[in-house]
């Protein structure tokens, strides 16, 4: 016998491979899903938002659309490096924190009585923290 022994990989169950892939696929297109009607619902906002700011021209509606866009490519990046830095748990909770805080802010609001509620001397109120169009007629 020899004293050298090769060092094989460990084998994974193919089966438990090929579920890992599909769960990752699975929420990868949830994901993509999701993300396509949230830009959808961009349209919608786009008629009160030309009523709130006097009026847009179509190169202006384009770059609100477009710019979306780009700052969520510029988060998910952000969040990536944050993910790294301290953990996915801690930024998870971070972002869970903060979108709380702008759906309360959003919901106080609506829930005070005028157009814009408590928040009506803060431009953008709860739509600012929160990250969304959360537009209130």
């Amino acid at each position: 016998m020899s004293s050298t022994t090769a060092h094989r990989p460990v084998a994974e169950a193919p089966g438990s491979t090929r579920r890992a892939v599909t769960v990752a696929a699975a929420i990868t297109a949830l994901g993509g899903l999701l993300f396509g009607y949230d830009t959808g619902v961009v349209s919608g906002a786009l008629l009160f938002l030309k009523d709130d700011f006097g009026g847009l021209s179509s190169i202006q509606e384009e770059l609100v659309t477009s710019l979306l866009l780009v700052g969520a490519a510029v988060g998910a990046l952000a969040a990536g490096r944050i993910a790294d830095a301290v953990g996915r748990r801690p930024a998870i909770v971070l972002t869970a924190s903060i979108f709380i805080v702008g759906v309360l802010l959003a919901a106080l609001a609506r829930i005070r009585g005028t157009d814009r509620g408590a928040l009506r001397h803060r431009p953008g109120g709860g739509r600012v923290v929160d990250g969304r169009a959360a537009l209130h007629r």
